[in-house]
């Protein structure tokens, strides 16, 4: 099985994340994120912080890192019967090249979402943590080039977006609550996925 855990800069995916890997050790879960650390992730590291390459060879630097994780990584571990959690993944790629494409294409979103299917391998848990972007800003002590208001409401907007393409897979947790609390809902709707 593969869960991930998305939201905009600032949401608080990561700590989760971590928390997660804290309080379910066992060999059943595998814990992993994109980017990756592989070349391709690297190359793509190089890219993001330049604002001079093509909005398109960002997008499919992105593509590339993703196709080398679901092959090295997400597909032997979902093989192996291991639950899969995600710290990032395809919707983070289609909410963030959704908004940095959005003059370039009609439905850059959707035109990300679909660069997936047929091989790629789709989550079957998506938890998305929910802040207003204002939280989200005032918990970021970075510059990257997402993190103003109105990027970051943009991207949130095209989450939004996907998680009506899914509806089935996406479940919505407050990330606004304490530390501990979201974390314990996380948990809880993961548990409750794999008793399912």
């Amino acid at each position: 099985m593969l869960i991930t855990l998305e939201g905009i800069d600032g949401s608080g995916k990561t700590t989760v994340w971590k928390q997660l890997q804290e309080e379910l050790s066992s060999d059943e879960f595998v814990f992993t994120r994109e980017p990756t650390t592989s070349k391709y992730g690297e190359l793509l590291r190089e890219n993001l912080a330049s604002d001079t390459e093509n909005r398109f060879t960002e997008l499919f630097l992105f593509m590339a890192d993703h196709a080398h994780h679901v092959n090295n990584t997400i597909k032997p571990a979902i093989n192996n019967d291991k639950v899969v959690i995600c710290d990032r993944y395809i919707d983070s790629r289609c909410a963030y090249q959704g908004h940095t494409l959005d003059s370039d294409l009609p439905n850059p979103t959707k035109f990300v979402y679909e660069l997936h299917n047929g091989w790629s391998v789709f989550p079957e848990l998506t938890i998305f943590l929910d802040v207003n972007v204002n939280t989200s800003l005032s918990r970021l002590d970075t510059s990257e080039k997402f993190e103003t208001e109105n990027k970051l409401a943009s991207i949130k907007e095209n989450y939004e977006e996907i998680a009506t393409m899914d509806v089935d897979r996406f479940s919505i947790v407050n990330g606004e609550e304490n530390r501990k609390k979201v974390s314990n809902n996380v948990k809880k709707k993961i548990l409750e996925r794999i008793e399912e």
